[in-house]
């Protein structure tokens, strides 16, 4: 987020609807403040950090009651953390928290000096030698490399910030151990590596050779061999976003591939390739937006923002499956939260080893054939993606979980290509703005700003609505027109709001009707539908 705001600091405004919107920081260093504050509280007083939290889990996630569980403090912790405030404290010197911005630069040094004078401390979380099998997800320590790695990273930003000669001497002597510079081959599995050495080419007083030699490598790392600008060239996809490894979370890859071009733009590369290199990174945002064979796009549920086909759920622990709140859109109540980038396509799929007879009981075994898992098994690579939320044992986290590591290389990437002159209705210089109930307001959209986040709430969502509903409604999602199926000839009365909140139906009825939605725009409906047994709400998506 540091380095999304430092890279394109007039993008990022101050109305995204948070709590803190409208207290003249940018909401997204706002948001980089939640974490920077999480940081300093796992820093003990030597510098060192603890390794990993252990959180506790629930639907919403402030209804969880479980303790968290932390592990000790290790190097590879310690030096991230190191990077990761100096580089922040650079983005709130830059909008004048002076105050803030010192203290993160203080426990970023100190943090590199512990880590300087214990450069093995490990631990191994989910691992029994070291008593912590439960404590988070995977293994998240690294090896020396990944150490290597981090403290080149911490280097680069510490120097950047102080100019002191400790930290460009370290980071000099080091870079070239990069796998970039050994291989000559530059991939998105290592971006933010190669991310890391193109920003100490922007420095001042960084080093007129190395910087130098980190661009004659990068320039030829992707222009030279099969991958990169020649794949590109050479039109090896057709959706004009080309990867050639489809693993786990290869959309955050696909967002980390279109990076890597704009790298040419960004940091003042020059040639034929470089000045394709905003077309060749937008492929990559196109991809992600629906230019792909699933005609998908891979955020979720956006359809008030326009989208006719994307993500209804994902794999999460507050939108968790079978939710009647937050599990898919259009069916719960909210579906999950808009935005979210999901893994995305993964050939190497496959439901638990457990399956299909050894899970612990019959009515575990029978959740493995309790829906097709084709796709995403057993399909070509870009095709090997599913719409679905199943958790274990068919495991669909390995297809459609979301990640910090697949959102931020997405809205990194995203905004190199917004222009800070559209208002947030689409008009050149137009007026429109976020009201604090998060509805685009004003300018040429026709709808007042709310300045009063108590009247935010639609009447409709208080409303004690009886359950199950004894009406149907189908089909759903629907494109120009639904039915409604009423349990018997009593007159009803349907009241339909768009995405926006604003009423555009309301008439009464009485059985089964044939309701026309052509002009309504397109996005998550919500229908109340009122007899005298009282009101019922469902949610309706208009492709």
């Amino acid at each position: 987020m540091a380095l999304a705001y430092l890279e394109k600091p007039e993008v990022w405004t101050d109305d995204y609807n948070l709590p803190e919107s409208g207290n003249g920081v940018p909401d997204i260093l706002d948001e980089l403040k939640w974490g920077t504050d999480h940081l300093l509280r796992l820093q003990e007083e030597d510098g060192s950090v603890l390794s990993i939290v252990g959180l506790a889990h629930a639907s919403p996630p402030s209804a969880a009651t479980g303790p968290s569980k932390y592990g000790p403090a290790n190097t590879s912790g310690t030096l991230n953390t190191a990077a990761a405030l100096a580089v922040a404290s650079k983005a709130f010197r830059s909008i004048g928290n002076n105050d803030y911005a010192d203290l993160l630069q203080e426990k970023a040094i100190l943090a590199w000096q512990w880590a300087d004078q214990n450069p093995n401390v490990l631990f191994q979380n989910n691992d029994s030698e070291y008593g912590s099998v439960g404590l988070g997800a995977g293994k998240q320590e690294v090896d020396d490399y990944g150490r290597l790695t981090a403290k080149i990273k911490a280097a680069c930003y510490l120097f950047d910030n102080t100019g002191e000669s400790v930290y460009q001497e370290f980071f000099d002597d080091h870079y070239s151990q990069i796998n970039m510079f050994q291989w000559n081959f530059a991939f998105p599995f290592q971006s933010d590596n190669q991310d890391i050495v193109l920003y100490y080419t922007t420095l001042e007083n960084a080093t007129t050779t190395v910087v130098n030699n980190i661009k004659q490598v990068y320039g030829n790392a992707m222009n030279t061999g099969s991958e990169n600008f020649p794949a590109i060239n050479n039109q090896k996809d057709p959706y004009r976003a080309h990867l050639k490894d489809y693993t786990w979370g290869s959309n955050g890859v696909k967002a980390r591939q279109g990076g890597m071009f704009y790298n040419m733009v960004q940091f003042g590369f020059e040639g034929a390739n470089a000045e394709n290199a905003a077309n060749a990174a937008l492929g990559y945002i196109n991809y992600l937006h629906g230019t792909n064979p699933l005609n998908m796009v891979y955020l979720s549920n956006m359809y008030q923002f326009g989208t006719k086909f994307g993500v209804n759920e994902f794999y999460h622990s507050w939108f968790s499956n079978g939710s009647s709140r937050w599990d898919r859109a259009g069916v719960s109540t909210y579906g999950p939260a808009p935005g979210f980038l999901t893994g995305g396509p993964n050939p190497s799929y496959n439901w638990d080893n457990c399956c299909p007879s050894n899970c612990g009981s019959a009515g575990n075994n029978a959740l493995c054939i309790s829906e097709s898992i084709t796709p995403p098994k057993d399909q070509p690579a870009q095709k090997s993606y599913k719409d679905f939320n199943t958790s274990w044992p068919l495991n669909s986290w390995s297809v459609t979980e979301n990640s910090n590591g697949y959102q931020l290389p997405y809205i990194r990437l995203l905004s190199k290509f917004v222009n800070p002159e559209y208002d947030c209705n689409g008009d050149l210089d137009g007026s429109a703005v976020i009201d604090v109930c998060g509805q685009c307001t004003g300018g040429n959209t026709g709808i007042t700003p709310e300045t009063n986040p108590d009247n935010c709430t639609i009447p409709f969502l208080n409303i004690n609505t009886p359950s199950p509903s004894p009406f149907k409604i189908f089909p759903n999602p629907a494109e120009s027109t639904f039915n409604v199926s009423s349990p018997n000839q009593l007159p009803y009365q349907i009241i339909i709001y768009d995405s926006l909140g604003k009423m555009v139906k309301n008439e009464v009825l009485t059985g089964e009707s044939h309701i026309q939605i052509d002009k309504i725009a397109t996005g998550l409906l919500t229908v109340l539908l009122i007899n005298e047994l009282g009101v019922y709400t469902h949610k309706m998506v208009k492709k």
